[in-house]
């Protein structure tokens, strides 16, 4: 697992840093396959289309949201950021079902600990996508989330992917 990196840009004073939620390859929000999530109108973020099905936490925090049908978590950072992780597209209408979730609201997690296992198999056939996207929720205007070039990720969960920029 790769760590956080110690920069901080000169226009910003607080960095929390992102990871990936599972092994797979890198995606900007804007190349998701999903209108809401590529318009980044819910939050800026990354996403990961997974090769296996171990979600892991993005990011250190408390967990304060599993939706009932279990596609979603959300976890606030010690900072206070509102981070969701949201587990396939169109998945809610699978009522939970490839969902295993290994966590509870209040759990405090790191980066890189599981937080669920996910069928994608079933997923897939049940024709929908796995992709698991990683969203800031409502983060300050002078916030920026810069994520590293999809390229340069080497496809493991848990590694470093990028940063919030307070």
């Amino acid at each position: 697992m790769t760590t956080a990196r110690a920069t901080t840009p000169a226009n910003h004073t607080t960095v929390e840093s992102l990871f990936a939620v599972a092994d797979g390859q890198l995606l900007h929000l804007e190349h998701v396959k999903d209108d809401t999530f590529a318009s980044k109108v819910m939050g800026d973020g990354f996403a990961i289309e997974p090769i296996n099905g171990n979600v892991l936490s993005p990011i250190d925090g408390e967990i304060t949201m599993i939706a009932p049908t279990q596609h979603a978590i959300g976890i606030k950072t010690e900072r206070g950021t509102d981070v969701l992780v949201h587990m396939g597209i169109d998945t809610v209408a699978m009522n939970g079902a490839p969902f295993d979730l290994k966590i509870a609201v209040g759990d405090h997690v790191k980066h890189g600990d599981l937080l669920a296992d996910m069928n994608i198999e079933a997923i897939h056939q049940a024709d929908k996508m796995a992709t698991i996207m990683v969203i800031c929720l409502e983060l300050p205007e002078t916030a920026t989330v810069k994520i590293d070039d999809e390229l340069d990720f080497d496809g493991h969960g848990g590694n470093y992917v990028g940063q919030i920029m307070y």
